[in-house]
């Protein structure tokens, strides 16, 4: 099985370190599709995060045939990590996805976003970019400016399926925001929801090519 890059542990991708992360080089011919998937472990969304990692990992399995994926978790500015670079081993993909465990900290979701679209400019082919991301929709400390993320996600034409999950309420402006602008798509799933057939939903639009 093709495969695109491994990263062989976890590594850090803070604001800070953006400019300097590397990726290895591609083994053979780059996807036609690469999926970025976003997922707050923050102390704050941890009771959402087991329903964020099985709609994940179902997405994951499911990719279509020549696409890759790449996995980043978030909680502060300074605790954005990438889990998993760019392959298209699927069953990897999703195993690290379901080893994703809650860490201290708060939500910087436009922080985070910044740090993937930095991920698919230096380290993805061009064309075909989706970014799929898990997150109540609070803002808790970002530095990133939120016009700049959007401009960035637009000019890399990465399209944002945003999965809005909480305890209580989703922040839904925030995602309504970043769908719109990336011409998106906004997933709310309630409660007795089937997760499968979200990530059934989410797996169909990316073969339809978004």
């Amino acid at each position: 099985m093709l495969r695109i890059a491994i990263f062989t542990g976890i590594a850090m991708l803070s604001l800070s370190l953006l400019a300097d992360a590397q990726a290895p080089e591609a083994e053979s011919e780059p996807a036609t599709q690469t999926i970025g998937f976003l997922v707050d472990n923050s102390g704050t969304f941890r009771r959402m995060l087991d329903r964020s990692i099985r709609i994940a990992s179902g997405v994951a399995v499911g990719l279509p045939e020549g696409s890759a994926g790449f996995l980043i978790t978030y909680t502060d500015p300074e605790n954005v990590y990438l889990r998993q670079d760019l392959t298209n081993d699927r069953e990897m993909l999703a195993g690290e996805i379901e080893n994703i465990f809650v860490r201290p900290g708060r939500t910087a979701v436009w922080d985070a976003l910044r740090v993937a679209a930095n991920h698919f400019r230096k380290h993805t082919p061009a064309g075909g970019r989706t970014l799929i991301v898990f997150t109540d929709g609070d803002e808790l400390g970002s530095v990133s400016k939120p016009d700049q993320v959007i401009r960035d996600l637009q000019e890399l034409n990465v399209t944002v399926i945003a999965v809005g999950l909480a305890e209580r309420q989703v922040n839904q402006k925030m995602l309504d925001r970043v769908v719109r602008e990336t011409n998106g798509l906004k997933i709310v799933p309630q409660a007795g929801n089937d997760l499968k057939a979200v990530a059934a939903e989410i797996v169909a639009r990316i073969r339809d090519g978004n």
